[in-house]
Parts: C-alpha cells; sequence; structure tokens
C-alpha cells in the first residue's frame, strides 16, 4: 500500500528570489522483525508484523525572477530557464588556508554556487527540514554548524571565531557560520519548523543548553559556564555546562531535537 501526498508548506519571497519548500508524504506497508510469540489463528510468522510507516520527504524550488541566490555545493537536483552559474568564495578576503580553517570548524563548505538570471531550480531532495528565515544585518544570525542551505544574493556568507572560553567550549568548535546583509535564507532544521521555538531578548538574560539552539543573533552575548556556582554543585545539579545569553536579539530554539 503506498500513498504519495505532495504539499507546499512554506514560501517566501526577496530580491527577485522565491523559496519555496516541498512536502512530499508517503505511507508506505512495511514489515518488521519483532520478536513476539505466535497468537493463534494468526498466518503472519512469529518474528514478522505488518506496520504503516510515513516517510516524509522535503524538496526546495528556487523561482528567480531577475534575483540571484547562492546554493551549497551538491544542493542542485535540475534547473530551467536562462540562468547563470558561477562557483564564489564565502569569503573573498580570505586566503585559500584561511577558508578551508574556517571550513573545517563549521562543516560548511568554503564555496558557493550563485545561480542569477529567471527560471527555476529545484534541489535535491532530503529527509532534513528546511526552515526559511529573514536575514537582517542589523542582527546578524549564527547559526549551527552545518545548518547553511541556501539564502538570496544580497545575504553575506562568512563565519564568527569565536576568541573566547565559551566559543571554544561550545558544540560549535572554534567558529559558527554567520549570515549577515540583508534578505532570507534557508537553514537546516533536525526538526520540523512547527517544533521550533523563536524567543526575543529585549535586554534580558536566558540560560540554555546549548545543543538546543539552532541560531540566534550576533548581538546577543554568549557566555559558557555553570549552571550554579562551584563545580560540585554544577555536579550535583546534573546539567554541566550551559550557555549564559544576555542583551537583545532572537534565539530559535528545537525543544525536541533530542527526541528526533
Amino acid at each position: 500500500m503506498t500513498e504519495l501526498v505532495r504539499e507546499k508548506i512554506d514560501s517566501k519571497t526577496a530580491d527577485g528570489v522565491t523559496f519555496e519548500v516541498w512536502r512530499y508524504r508517503e505511507a508506505r506497508q512495511v514489515v518488521k522483525m519483532i520478536p513476539v510469540p505466535v497468537l493463534p489463528g494468526s498466518t503472519v510468522p512469529a518474528s514478522f508484523q505488518p506496520h504503516v510507516q510515513e516517510v516524509a520527504v522535503h524538496h526546495v524550488c528556487v523561482k528567480l525572477e531577475g534575483g540571484s541566490v547562492i546554493l551549497e555545493p551538491g544542493a542542485l537536483q535540475y534547473m530551467k530557464g536562462d540562468i547563470k552559474v558561477e562557483v564564489m568564495k564565502h569569503e573573498p578576503g580570505k586566503s585559500w588556508l584561511s577558508r578551508q580553517i574556517a571550513s573545517a570548524g563549521t562543516g560548511e563548505s568554503p564555496y558557493g554556487v550563485r545561480y542569477s538570471g529567471t527560471g527555476e531550480i529545484w534541489a535535491e531532495p532530503a529527509s532534513k527540514n528546511f526552515i526559511i528565515v529573514d536575514v537582517d544585518n542589523d542582527e546578524p544570525m549564527l547559526l549551527d554548524d552545518r545548518a547553511f542551505y541556501a539564502c538570496t544574493g544580497k545575504v553575506k556568507v562568512d563565519t564568527k571565531v569565536h576568541k573566547t572560553l565559551a566559543g571554544m567550549a561550545s558544540g560549535n568548535q572554534l567558529v559558527q557560520p554567520r549570515l549577515s546583509g540583508y534578505g532570507i535564507a534557508i537553514v537546516e532544521s533536525p526538526v520540523a519548523e512547527s517544533e521550533l521555538e523563536f524567543i526575543r531578548l529585549e535586554n534580558e538574560k536566558m540560560v540554555v543548553d546549548g545543543d538546543y539552539m539552532l541560531f540566534f543573533s550576533e548581538t546577543i552575548d554568549v557566555k559558557l559556564g555553570t549552571l550554579v556556582p562551584g563545580l560540585l554543585n554544577a555536579a550535583r545539579s546534573g546539567e554541566g555546562m550551559v550557555f549564559h545569553m544576555s542583551g537583545t536579539g532572537a534565539v530559535c530554539l528545537m525543544p525536541t531535537a533530542r527526541i528526533s
């Protein structure tokens, strides 16, 4: 039994570029190995039981109307129209070695592929989730490793190098992907957008486990420390090291990340 449902779940336009996120849901009847005893009168072997499983696949479509878009290398599935393609450096002012070091720290490619003109681009389908976000130069965004997927042409992609203990000890190593400028971008997420929680800080403080952050504004000051003073009390709290955030900006959390 197979039933395929296709639906557009999000769309946003900026600077002659429209991002669309499509979802394909397929209900498949599969057979899973389950160690259960044979039931009286059952014709199904003891070690197998039928199970209907829903599979979700996401697909990004980019519609160009005189604008340009930057995609991660290898993301293209197909395109049509009058579209110019060129390979670009994310940080043109840096040397090749500097870009490679930054790339190793973030998991992102030091290069991007720019598509400009008029037409449609379809990226490769994936089981991960794609979130369309606004980029504002007044509050550059720091992303989780490997979270960047695409952006409009006026958005700048580079890296933030942490020079504090907080950055060095975080799960993001020494550097994080950074988006600045104006436009829209697509961020990869392990959970659906409906499971994300967006929190706005207005000269406030916040404490959070870094494993649950997808991105946050660079305007927020972030320090790594214990939940309570003293190493012994920190161990008793069971929380270990947490992020102490303060200032003004946005924080995007993934409350269900570990469950997913």
